[in-house]
């Protein structure tokens, strides 16, 4: 296994490769004045703001301006609303489901970026020495392996096609067999669905319940091979926890997995849910104008943009024009275009 990872201004991405250099985890890590957003390890202050008894649920604001919840142990006088405390991420928020915490009596913490990917790194049992840092300046490994994760379907070994679509309750996956080639490949078109969405759950960070339709409705053993074979793989890929169930009578799998990260799709500005768009495309305008820099070091790097996209870069509080400054010296310049559509367009001017 080895690392490739990329230092952009702001944000640090990096990708795990193994056998043939087929990408198995994606590492993303943003400032926290550009993502505000609690992180899973995370130690928070936050105030309880209400106790739904019924439930068991309590609800509290974070000092980051979330919202999260814990539940409520059981047989043990809740806190009192209005109550300070610390409490730890146990999962981070994720479309419409609110951060998952857990009070703890410690000091607040928010790891900085180098601890986070140390521990992703030792995490992975790999050594410093496998860690590549690459170039921004041209597409790569690193990037593919984004696009493959960001992406609704994926090539099975031997042929044929695994389509992934999130819905708001779940995550559904169907096997699509068409060019698919048993010659090319010694497993069953099932056999390569199940042993490829294993890996694309580790690489796009699904949870969640996700329903995989499988091609027919194997029964019997059949359907018994398929479902350990499922545990089997979830266990390759580190993903502890996963309850899995025979595919049913009309070919469905369950698979309900623990929430943890934020899923991968939160982090593409066309697919994020809308409380993320306006920071995504932010990110996205950062890494291309830096990019851009990295290419025509000689340039002027200009960028027109739409009355969106200023409004955007107003609200920023992380000092972007600077930090580019810094880094590559003052030659960066902003156009505002009423009538543009896109959010930007950047181009070097000699």
């Amino acid at each position: 296994m080895r690392v490739l990872v990329q230092n952009f201004i702001g944000e640090t991405r990096a990708v795990a490769l193994g056998t043939d250099d087929v990408p198995l985890e994606l590492f993303i890590w943003r400032d926290r004045k550009i993502d505000p957003a609690s992180r899973c390890g995370d130690r928070l202050n936050a105030i309880l703001r209400h106790i739904d008894k019924g439930q068991g649920l309590a609800f509290l604001e974070l000092q980051t301006g979330e919202e999260a919840v814990f539940n409520l142990a059981t047989g043990r006088t809740p806190p009192e609303v209005g109550a300070r405390m610390v409490v730890q991420v146990r999962a981070e928020a994720q479309g419409d489901k609110l951060a998952i915490v857990k009070p703890v009596e410690a000091e607040v913490l928010l790891p900085s970026g180098i601890t986070a990917f140390d521990d992703w790194i030792g995490n992975l049992g790999i050594a410093t020495s496998s860690v590549e840092t690459i170039s921004l300046s041209e597409e790569n490994e690193l990037d593919a392996a984004f696009e493959t994760a960001f992406a609704s379907s994926v090539t099975l070994s031997g042929g044929g096609v695994l389509r992934i679509d999130r819905t708001r309750a779940l995550t559904a996956v169907d096997v699509d067999t068409t060019g698919r080639d048993r010659n090319k490949s010694g497993l069953s078109v099932n056999e390569a669905a199940v042993v490829d969405l294993a890996n694309q759950i580790r690489l796009r960070r699904l949870s969640g319940l996700i329903v995989l339709d499988l091609a027919g409705a194997p029964k019997g053993q059949k359907a018994q091979n398929l479902r350990d074979l499922m545990l089997g793989e979830l266990q390759t890929a580190d993903i502890r926890g996963a309850k899995v169930l025979a595919p049913s009578a009309l070919g469905l799998m369950e698979l309900s997995l623990k929430r943890t990260v934020r899923p991968l799709l939160e982090f593409d500005p066309m697919q994020c849910g809308p409380q993320r768009r306006k920071l995504e495309i932010f990110a996205e305008f950062l890494r291309a104008f830096e990019r851009a820099a990295v290419n025509h070091r000689t340039s002027t790097c200009k960028a027109t943009i739409s009355m969106e996209m200023k409004h955007i870069l107003d609200g920023q509080t992380f000092d972007w024009m600077a930090e580019l400054s810094r880094k590559y010296g003052s030659r960066f310049d902003l156009d505002i275009e009423v009538s543009q559509t896109n959010p930007f367009e950047i181009r070097a001017v000699e």
